[in-house]
């Protein structure tokens, strides 16, 4: 009875594995998704409200989520103090101590800190070109990475309890 006990949480511990690798792939999803949103709200309060880049970015703060929000505030914060940095360092500097939480790529991350030196430094057509010209490396990157996610969460699952069975196995 105790090794039945003992074969069914090594399988379940298994799909355990398997599901929490497969949840993994979903946050990078969900940040993408989110910075495309971020960028949609940035470029009208750019465009239409014409509000400065500390205003923006406290805005944009009330309204990201984690770990996004905690990025906005400290660059708005860091912004506002007018320490005579530029709004480019602010962001590298404020994208460095946030990136352990970020699920996003290498790459993706290097385009992000790309796009923060942009901002604040050129006049307001030109920033909303960069913001475009962002938005469309967001929507390639979520788009590979939704199509990555849907065929490797399966296969992560799988892995994970044929990992189990195949310990099972091993101990029988």
């Amino acid at each position: 009875m105790l090794k039945i006990m003992g074969w069914s949480l090594i399988l379940v511990g298994g799909l355990g594995f398997g599901d929490a690798a497969a949840r993994e792939l979903g946050k990078r999803v969900a940040q993408l998704e989110e910075l495309q949103r971020l960028l949609l709200i940035l470029q009208g309060e750019i465009r239409c409200v014409r509000l400065t880049l500390p205003a923006v970015c406290e805005l944009l703060a009330k309204d990201a989520k984690a770990p996004f929000q905690q990025f906005f505030w400290k660059v708005s914060e860091d912004l506002g103090k007018r320490t005579g940095q530029t709004a480019g360092e602010i962001w590298s500097r404020n994208l460095k101590e946030i990136q352990k939480l970020l699920f996003l790529t290498k790459k993706e991350q290097q385009d992000l800190e790309e796009f923060g030196q942009l901002l604040g430094r050129m006049d307001m057509p030109m920033q909303l070109n960069a913001i475009q010209f962002y938005q469309e490396k967001i929507m390639l990157s979520l788009a590979e990475a939704k199509a990555a996610a849907d065929s490797r969460q399966k296969l992560y699952r799988y892995l994970g309890a044929l990992g189990g069975a195949a310990l099972v196995l091993v101990i029988m």
